[in-house]
């Protein structure tokens, strides 16, 4: 579906839009539309600028992440990994689906995250995207699931959570 629409002031175009819209108007009301702000004539570059680079931060671009579990490579949409947690010399990634275990070092697989995965304790990367609240020493991913915050991290935690949520914004 196209977001966009232009105006044109001719009589062909308007009854055109208006036997489409008496035909999709069903459709086009029970379609999502995740607007971004309105453009009016003369055309501000300062909100059009302000426009662009919010469509650029919440841009929808899948990213996915790439390792190798006994030589096999699997990706993963970046977007569906919970955390990753370093145990026992392996690393187990957790994604909405399953756990993946695999056996390298956490920051090496850090380096190919992208900057919304913070590091919270030497154990734990989070995707910051999927928290829930950040209380204390703890990140609620969700009720049943939360990571610790250590002591060493906790202020580059909050840092890093408070910036990314204000992008967000």
């Amino acid at each position: 579906m196209l977001n966009v629409a232009v105006c044109d002031d001719s009589d062909v175009f308007l009854q055109e839009a208006e036997a489409a819209l008496r035909r999709y108007a069903q459709h086009v009301l029970l379609t999502r539309v995740n607007l971004v702000g309105y453009l009016i004539k003369p055309l501000d570059s300062s909100v059009l600028t302000c426009y662009l680079d919010k469509i650029y931060r919440t841009s929808s671009l899948k990213s996915f992440f790439t390792f190798f579990i006994r030589g096999q490579q699997i990706s993963v949409l970046t977007e569906a990994v919970l955390y990753l947690e370093s145990r026992n010399h392996t690393v187990v990634i957790h994604t909405d689906d399953t756990d993946y275990i695999v056996y390298d070092k956490l920051s090496d697989l850090s380096e190919q995250l992208p900057p919304v995965f913070v590091r919270c304790h030497k154990s734990f990367l989070v995707n910051m995207n999927r928290i829930q609240r950040l209380n204390g020493n703890e990140i609620w991913l969700s009720e049943e699931l939360i990571v610790p915050v250590s002591k060493r991290y906790l202020v580059q935690t909050r840092d890093a959570f408070f910036r990314h949520i204000g992008q967000k914004v």
